[in-house]
């Protein structure tokens, strides 16, 4: 582990915020399935260096290289593991005022991998250049026990007076790959939309034919005592997302949770998707975020009967193991015979 992460023998944790090495945190901070996996990216915009990834297993495209392929030995294409539509994104705005790490004065943070459940938490207390205080909490994962379903939880507190934040979830499938060898965008748009409560974005590769539709839901947890209003959506090419917005007490946690789909061609037909998507993302919803939780805990911890290694004397290696069969297990988990680790 990098010297700035803690030792525990359950947890990776970052305390305080380090933005020179938050590609390396986002990379450790990472989640994944066997079906899907992303980075461990901020649920709201950042401005800082950053490098946004969402991932399909099974889903690639053959980049055609930049130099080397007419060498002998070389090969003409690389097949590329390609980013995806970007599904955690829940942008918030504290009276007005878009929240960004990278602008706002940071006065506490703390950013915790628990390997023993596959939960990503995140907390954060800070000062807008508004002169505003608050702190934000998020909870993430990816479902060991229903593999094309993730889920968020964000929350904005409001510490030194009432406040009015607007949370505004989205899926983004405007994405590129970084490593592309000639800048090349590798999807092609199918469908966007919103309504009842759903929103969705498809996308195909431009080679090879892999679908992806990305679906989600969300919802405005508990009562807040102030006036809540619900914005209108946003459906735009590639994109799509919602809004609302709330009148905060101090003191007041006011959290979204959103519920997501990704479901692909590879593992449903592709006149079906959609719909899967939709009903999937459905039941995620009427399961909700706690429930999906203990179902993720109760996943890892059968894993982890099977194959945790224990070490006396030594906190660093025994995470340090973990570490490694926690990625193994997030990168293959042996139900599709068509994927390779």
């Amino acid at each position: 582990m990098k010297d700035y992460l803690e030792h525990d023998p359950w947890n990776v944790i970052e305390s305080g915020f380090h933005p020179l090495f938050n590609r390396v945190s986002e990379s450790v901070f990472s989640l994944g399935n066997g079906h899907m996996g992303l980075r461990g990216c901020f649920e709201e915009g950042y401005g800082g260096d950053s490098l946004q990834g969402s991932y399909m297993a099974g889903v690639y495209y053959p980049d055609k290289t930049r130099v080397g392929w007419w060498k002998v030995g070389y090969p003409e294409y690389f097949a590329k593991v390609i980013n995806s539509t970007n599904w955690i994104g829940i942008d918030a705005a504290v009276d007005g005022e878009p929240l960004d790490l990278a602008s706002v004065t940071i006065h506490d943070f703390r950013r915790v991998l628990r390997m023993d459940v596959g939960l990503l938490e995140r907390s954060c207390r800070f000062r807008t250049s508004g002169g505003r205080e608050a702190a934000i909490e998020s909870r993430r994962f990816v479902s060991m026990a229903r593999p094309e379903i993730g889920a968020v939880e964000f929350s904005v507190t409001p510490l030194d007076g009432d406040i009015v934040v607007t949370f505004s979830p989205y899926l983004d499938g405007t994405v590129r790959n970084e490593d592309a060898n000639y800048g090349e965008a590798f999807w092609e748009r199918i469908d966007e939309g919103s309504g009842g409560g759903f929103y969705h974005v498809t996308m195909k590769t431009r080679k090879l034919d892999f679908q992806v539709c990305t679906g989600m839901r969300y919802e405005l947890f508990g009562r807040p005592s102030g006036e809540v209003r619900t914005g209108a959506d946003r459906v735009e090419h590639q994109f799509v997302g919602g809004s609302i917005t709330v009148h905060a007490r101090k003191g007041e946690k006011i959290t979204i949770r959103k519920y997501v789909a990704c479901v692909t061609n590879r593992r449903r037909p592709v006149g079906g998707i959609l719909e899967a998507c939709e009903r999937l993302t459905a039941d995620a919803a009427a399961a909700g975020f706690d429930a999906l939780v203990e179902e993720q805990a109760l996943a890892w911890r059968k894993r982890w009967d099977d194959c945790d290694i224990v070490i006396d004397g030594d906190v660093s290696i025994q995470q340090g193991i973990r570490f490694c069969i926690f990625q193994l297990n997030q990168t293959y988990t042996g139900d599709d015979p068509d994927l390779n680790i």
